[in-house]
């Protein structure tokens, strides 16, 4: 039988200055990477250096509240909170945590300096699958609030790309320039949105947050060379601006608009029909061509 330990109380210690820190760590073996997560210790090592501090295990728990419990109790044994003493900032235990009034921060705000030396800290610096698994699996199943959703709404109105900068911009069309679509990922595509329809309501939201909008053609005209290879390329080839009509079995349809109204698909969905020669259920569809 294996007993999972839920966790364990730790000591960090500063080897220069002999401060310490209390805190809990949620793991089942013991983590040497990890010295705490405490706002005051972390200022101590970006200080003094990682090299010169050492943690230890006080004491392993088995469950939630052991840990919330015990790590009550050793902070009090060594008087962490008292600034000589230590880095903790509260008496420990879930119910302390540091939200609202009890964040150190709480009511402050980075200069401009420090946002600029901590942007430049994290250049380069990537997170590990793990940390981004922990992230996402926090977030998973976690609706945002409605205030939430109307600041994101309202800080993006206006946007032509919300929520991105120029440069943000220009950084993924350099990404994009050289990057090749797989036969197979067209394929995953396409079984994605068969059959798919935009609601009313999706379609009226799009038509707002595009009003007033400039397009990337507003203004701009083809030179006449561009109009001739275009003319060139299509030459020959059907003229699929007309009406395409078919047949779905025996019911004759005059147009995809038609046929999409009809499945409940997109007018794009029903193109694909007509030109692989069946429905979803393999229903064939006879495309009547001109003569």
């Amino acid at each position: 039988m294996v007993f999972y330990m839920c966790g364990y109380i730790y000591k960090t210690t500063n080897l220069i200055n002999g401060k310490i820190y209390i805190g809990q760590h949620r793991c089942s073996e013991f983590d040497k990477k990890y010295f705490g997560s405490g706002y005051v210790l972390k200022q101590a090592i970006s200080k003094y250096g990682i090299d010169n501090f050492v943690c230890e295990v006080l004491e392993w728990c088995d469950n939630d509240d052991d840990l919330d419990r015990r790590e009550i109790f050793w902070i009090s044994y060594y008087n962490s909170i008292d600034r000589s003493v230590g880095y903790n900032i509260s008496n420990g235990g879930s119910t302390t945590r540091f939200f609202g009034e009890n964040h150190p921060m709480y009511g402050k705000h980075h200069s401009q300096e420090a946002i600029e030396k901590n942007r430049l800290a994290h250049i380069g610096k990537k997170q590990s699958p793990e940390t981004i698994e922990k992230r996402i699996s926090g977030l998973r199943g976690k609706p945002l609030s409605k205030e939430h959703r109307e600041k994101i709404s309202k800080a993006n109105k206006g946007k032509p790309y919300p929520g991105l900068s120029d440069e943000g911009r220009k950084r993924i069309s350099e990404a994009a320039k050289n990057r090749v679509i797989t036969e197979e990922t067209r394929k995953k595509l396409r079984e994605m949105n068969l059959g798919r329809k935009a609601s009313e309501e999706t379609r009226k939201k799009l038509s707002e947050s595009h009003k007033g909008q400039i397009g990337c053609w507003t203004g701009k005209h083809r030179d006449e060379e561009t109009k001739q290879k275009i003319r060139e390329a299509l030459l020959g080839k059907p003229n699929y601006a007309g009406r395409i009509k078919f047949y779905v079995g025996d019911k004759f349809f005059n147009g995809l608009d038609e046929g999409a109204e009809f499945f409940g698909i997109t007018k794009s969905a029903m193109s694909l029909w007509v030109k692989r020669g069946y429905t979803r259920d393999k229903t064939p569809i006879i495309k009547i061509t001109k003569i």
